[in-house]
């Protein structure tokens, strides 16, 4: 197996990562950016809330952020994958350029997307953006001709994010309980805790928080120490030892399970690539 990335401080907001022959499989997690994927090689599982797809080739899957899900080989075959991690800021404030009188991220409105066409632009823009020889400029260019392209054919500006996944009142509480997690995500949080933060028992949260997110507390946790720890491995030379408690994970050894768990690399390996 082996992994491409780009990742450069001089355009933050987007991360392509190209993996080459690989049977790893993911356990089922989130992120916290909008995320896009494409099979090159092979074939993959792909699961999320309810749906259970086959990708192959010329099928894209779009992953708004926060949703839970796997994808992974089909009996320990091989395959051979694209994935773009685009941040949801910046995702918002080009679509304020596209549509009117919208304030928050406006998601992807389906989650597999088979059109040849849109593949294969899907394709060149990763091509473009792991070339090492491409200036910045043409990389900037490229991701905005392709998602302004996106978010017209597959963004209804009608629909707000958090209202169209969690028509209820209690996804105020729901919100305001992940940022309390995302705030604290390097303590070691009780139910309690997080159920005080948004005033509201624990023995009801911890049931619902699940019921709305497909995810639990922990799990939830996890990934967002995962999310975190890609932000620190691109930018901070910190030892992976001060880094893991930095984290709030146990030890090193606990940081390399969870994040290999999560992504099928090591934090070493995400850091040199």
């Amino acid at each position: 197996m082996q992994n491409i990335f780009f990742k450069d401080k001089n355009i933050p907001y987007i991360e392509a990562r190209y993996t080459l022959n690989s049977n790893k499989e993911y356990k089922e997690h989130f992120h916290t950016t909008l995320s896009i994927g494409a099979i090159v090689e092979g074939v993959a599982s792909f699961r999320s809330n309810k749906e259970h797809l086959t990708l192959h080739q010329n099928m894209l899957v779009a992953l708004n952020p926060f949703v839970l899900h796997s994808c992974n080989p089909i009996k320990s075959k091989f395959r051979s994958y694209y994935m773009l991690y685009i941040d949801t800021n910046w995702a918002y404030n080009l679509q304020k350029n596209i549509f009117t009188n919208i304030d928050s991220f406006i998601p992807i409105s389906k989650s597999l997307i088979d059109n040849q066409n849109d593949y294969n632009k899907f394709i060149q823009l990763n091509r473009v953006l792991l070339d090492k020889d491409i200036l910045y400029l043409q990389k900037q260019e490229s991701l905005e001709n392709f998602f302004s392209y996106f978010f017209k054919k597959y963004c209804n500006a009608n629909r707000n994010f958090y209202e169209s996944n969690n028509p209820n009142k209690n996804i105020l509480k729901i919100k305001k309980a992940k940022a309390y997690i995302e705030q604290n995500y390097n303590k070691n949080l009780t139910i309690e805790e997080i159920a005080k933060s948004v005033d509201i028992s624990p023995f009801y949260f911890s049931r619902i928080f699940k019921n709305y997110t497909n995810i639990s507390l922990h799990q939830y946790l996890l990934n967002i120490r995962v999310e975190k720890a890609k932000e620190l491995l691109k930018n901070s030379s910190t030892p992976l030892a001060i880094l893991a408690q930095e984290l709030g994970f146990n030890d090193q050894s606990h940081f390399n399970r969870v994040f290999k768990a999560l992504t099928t690399c090591t934090p070493y390996e995400y850091r040199k690539y």
